[in-house]
C-alpha cells in the first residue's frame, strides 16, 4: 500500500515515486476544462522547480504520476506547489473557491525496473478500467501517447502537458526541460532508453528503467531504485 504523505519516510527525493492525488469528495468531478488547468499548473511548477515527470494520467476524481524530484527538491515540496497552483487555476475557471484536493497524497518509491513498468502500465490503463474509454490511446489526458510514439511537442500542443525525462537547470534555480531526443550526448552524461517504444534521455545518476526487467543495475541504479 502506498505511504501517506504526512508520515515520515526514509527518502523524499532522488527516487522515482508513484503518486496519487485525490479530489475532495464534496467538490464537483473534474472535466476537460479542469484538466487544462491541472496540466498548466504541472507545467509551470515543473519549469520552476525542475522535477522529472515520466508518466501521468488525469481522471475525474484523482490523478496519478511518476515523479523524480532531484535533491534537494522533495516530493512534498513538489505537491505543495502543484496543489496550490492547480487549485487557483481550476477555481478561477469554475468561479468557485475553497480547497480542491485532499490534504494527504499517496506515494510509493519504485524499487525496480519491473515495478516501474508495472506502474506505467497501471497509469495508462486506468481510464480503461474506469470505463471512460475502450482503449488507453482514446484518453487524451495521459502520457500513453508519448509512450506510443507521439513527440513531446505534439503532446503539449494537444493537452498542455508532456512527459519530461531530463531537466537542465536554469538561472534562478528553475528548470529548462529537454526531452524526447533520439541521440546520446556523452558530454552531457545522458543515455537513451526506450520505455514502451519512446526514445528519451535521462541523466546517468537518475537513469530510468528500460522495457526489460533483466537489465543490470549500476551502483547509481541501486541508489535510485533502493536496491
Amino acid at each position: 500500500m502506498a505511504a501517506v504523505s504526512l508520515l515520515r519516510r526514509p527518502f523524499l527525493y532522488d527516487r522515482y515515486l508513484f503518486v496519487t492525488v485525490d479530489l475532495l469528495r464534496h467538490r464537483r468531478k473534474l472535466d476537460d476544462r479542469d484538466y487544462v488547468g491541472l496540466a498548466s499548473a504541472l507545467t509551470r511548477m515543473r519549469r520552476k522547480h525542475g522535477f522529472f515527470l515520466t508518466a501521468w494520467v488525469f481522471l475525474p476524481d484523482h490523478w496519478h504520476a511518476i515523479i523524480y524530484p532531484p535533491y534537494p527538491l522533495s516530493i512534498s515540496r513538489v505537491f505543495q506547489s502543484v496543489k496550490v497552483s492547480s487549485t487557483i487555476a481550476i477555481n478561477v475557471s469554475r468561479r468557485e473557491a475553497g480547497e480542491l484536493w485532499q490534504i494527504r497524497f499517496f506515494d510509493r518509491a519504485l524499487r525496480s525496473v519491473k515495478e516501474y513498468m508495472e506502474k506505467v502500465e497501471y497509469i495508462h490503463l486506468n481510464p480503461v478500467r474506469r470505463g471512460l474509454v475502450m482503449c488507453a490511446e482514446e484518453w487524451i489526458w495521459s502520457s500513453v501517447h508519448e509512450y506510443a510514439g507521439r513527440t513531446g511537442e505534439e503532446q503539449e500542443k494537444r493537452c498542455g502537458l508532456r512527459a519530461v525525462f531530463q531537466v537542465s537547470p536554469s538561472k534562478g534555480g528553475g528548470g529548462a526541460y529537454a526531452e524526447n531526443r533520439n541521440h546520446v550526448d556523452p558530454g552531457a552524461g545522458l543515455c537513451v532508453v526506450r520505455p514502451s517504444g519512446l526514445a528519451s534521455n535521462f541523466p546517468k545518476h537518475a537513469r530510468p528503467p528500460t522495457r526489460t526487467g533483466a537489465c543490470k543495475f549500476s551502483s547509481g541504479d541501486r541508489a535510485v531504485f533502493g536496491g
